[in-house]
């Protein structure tokens, strides 16, 4: 019985696959009621952010929907990457009264789901064009917009700029290389696997050699017997082996 609190089963055998599924699905559910809020809440002040809430909550909305009907995350992922990249550089030159730190935070948070679902490169990419995005607005916006966004435009400057990027580089790499690490433990792991499987086999395979070549001995052994009760022990024997 299917369940939307579970996530369904999926037909992929890899952990890693299977794990990355089960994100999608529960971030998405985690979603609905959260983007519910934010609707309402900016609703209820009159804030235009109101629209970024909505479509967010129709995207959890059809991700929930694809993942249910296709057992499958690639589709879900890629859209929910190049959904989530425009909407965070929508609010950084669209929406005039979002704040600068809840911008970084989604460009953040972007990016971190980019490293997981589709990997390092990707993940790299998507965390660099948002924080780029983020320096050419900070660089090129005018006073007003940036005081809008709750930062003063005389702090704004070329080593504050920097430092925002150079710590996106930074933070990029170390993630890259946390991913890297993982992937390189999860295939160990595997190669593991795959040699216990193999000499398990060949385990078995030695055992039921050996116990042909006993069951062979005791039969001809068996048939030299001229004792009657001898060889209905010596069957009864072969028999059990």
């Amino acid at each position: 019985m299917f369940s939307f609190t579970h996530a369904p089963k999926t037909a992929y055998k890899s952990l890693d696959d299977v794990g990355k599924f089960n994100m999608i699905w529960d971030v998405s559910l985690i979603l609905i009621p959260v983007f519910i809020v934010l609707a309402t809440m900016h609703i209820a002040f009159r804030d235009n952010s109101w629209s970024t809430s909505l479509i967010g909550e129709m995207i959890a909305l059809a991700n929930i929907v694809v993942l249910k009907k296709t057992r499958k995350y690639e589709i879900v992922g890629i859209w929910s990457v190049a959904l989530a990249v425009l909407v965070v550089q929508a609010s950084i030159f669209l929406v005039n009264d979002s704040h600068l730190i809840a911008d970084t935070m989604w460009c953040l948070l972007s990016g971190f789901f980019t490293f997981f679902i589709l990997g390092t490169r990707w993940g790299t990419f998507v965390l660099l064009l948002n924080l780029t995005g983020l320096t050419v607005f900070l660089l090129n916006g005018s006073s007003i917009d940036v005081l809008n966004k709750g930062i003063s435009l005389s702090q704004v400057n070329g080593k504050m700029v920097l430092n925002v990027f150079f710590v996106g580089v930074a933070l990029a790499y170390i993630i890259y290389k946390m991913v890297d690490n993982n992937k390189r433990i999860n295939k160990r792991y595997e190669k593991q696997i795959e040699q216990n499987e193999v000499l398990m086999k060949e385990i078995h395979h030695r055992v039921k050699n050996n116990l042909q070549i006993i069951s062979s001995l005791l039969r001809l052994q068996a048939a030299e017997s001229k004792s009657p009760q001898v060889k209905v022990q010596f069957n009864e024997a072969i028999s059990r082996i």
